[in-house]
């Protein structure tokens, strides 16, 4: 649990007044987690003027009721909002501000018939500039994660070997992970291989490493409650001149964007700095997704870090920079580290190398 959750609901509160509102509902599980250390997979908090309630379901009620950050813990089978309703806690608000992006569309219009008298307001990125200022506690973990996750990269590479399949190169990613004491992959782990790795976001198949494939890993891992997030590209035996070539312009783009970096710089600036230097270089148009995104309770957090991103870093986020290029039917290269943003610009939070590897 937080060891500020009792000043953590109070800023909740303080929004009551900024949006004019009676309550606030708040229903991403993470944005629980960081509000009141709640580590299950079912939960909801609600907050009023007079009160605030955490509600979940009796698989969770021991959990619930050693959270000590002043919600009163209502454990409960059912819908929340018939909860809710038969506790009468809504029956004088008028006004309830929820999260949009974290609410279905079925489950928003079941609040709706539960309560028609209430103007639902939706606002976008409720909680994201709180959340995103990690607490030295919040820092401490993600280092944690990054630590193993810079562990279990040095591990596998006494591991890939030719002939090994993706598949296989994944799970030793997540095996070597768990052993190292990681609570769960933060995600599904990425290994793609020869002409796979020109696709950003490619699932670990049956194709087995061959002589002279470039391999993209992406993984990250959860300990503590927070994620690390990495990406590293190797070579299986040496690579071509284009290859290297691609490999240093992509470097040198994430060495630019990472200088940046600060507080309250404009993530777009940040994502400039590595997409002009890939510009530059003839390979604009093969750089196929934003720079980089927050990280911490959810893998991709606030702020974004895209050409279109209206978001400005805050101090003492952890942001991830990710430039790559993508050559259709050919390779690809992505190098990715996560980076906290402090008052004197940006540290690097991986130990592992960004030198070139062959293997």
């Amino acid at each position: 649990m937080p060891t500020d959750a009792n000043r953590r609901a109070q800023a909740v509160r303080n929004l009551l007044a900024q949006y004019q509102a009676h309550a606030l509902l708040i229903t991403h599980l993470p944005h629980i987690r960081w509000l009141c250390g709640f580590t299950g997979s079912r939960a909801l908090v609600l907050i009023t003027p007079e009160a605030g309630y955490f509600l979940t379901d009796h698989r969770y009620g021991f959990e619930a009721n050693q959270l000590a950050c002043g919600l009163r813990p209502h454990i409960k089978g059912g819908s929340f909002s018939e909860v809710i309703r038969k506790t009468g806690w809504l029956d004088s608000a008028r006004r309830v501000v929820f999260q949009p992006e974290y609410m279905s569309v079925a489950n928003f219009e079941l609040w709706k018939d539960s309560f028609a008298h209430i103007d639902w307001q939706p606002v976008e990125k409720l909680l994201d500039h709180q959340v995103a200022r990690k607490s030295a506690a919040e820092r401490v973990a993600i280092a944690g994660a990054q630590r193993i996750t810079d562990l279990a990269f040095e591990a596998i590479l006494d591991t890939v070997n030719l002939g090994m399949s993706e598949l296989e190169v994944a799970i030793a990613i997540e095996l070597a992970h768990r052993e190292l004491g990681a609570e769960r992959m933060a995600f599904d782990t990425i290994v793609a291989s020869g002409p796979n790795s020109a696709r950003p976001h490619a699932r670990p198949g049956s194709r087995c490493l061959e002589s002279g494939d470039c391999v993209i890993l992406d993984c990250g891992c959860v300990y503590g409650g927070m994620a690390s997030d990495m990406t590293r590209t190797i070579f299986m035996g040496g690579p071509t001149r284009e290859m290297r070539r691609v490999y240093a312009i992509v470097r040198e783009a994430q060495e630019c964007a990472i200088k940046q970096i600060g507080p309250d710089v404009d993530a777009r600036a940040v994502d400039k700095a590595a997409r002009q230097v890939i510009e530059e270089a003839g390979y604009g148009p093969m750089f196929k997704h934003s720079t980089g995104h927050g990280l911490g309770y959810d893998v991709h957090e606030w702020p974004r870090i895209g050409p279109d991103s209206e978001d400005t870093l805050p101090l003492d986020c952890v942001v991830t920079i990710e430039p790559g290029i993508y050559l259709d039917g050919k390779f690809g290269i992505r190098i990715e580290d996560s980076v906290r943003v402090y008052d004197g610009g940006g540290v690097l939070l991986p130990n592992s190398t960004r030198d070139l590897i062959c293997l």
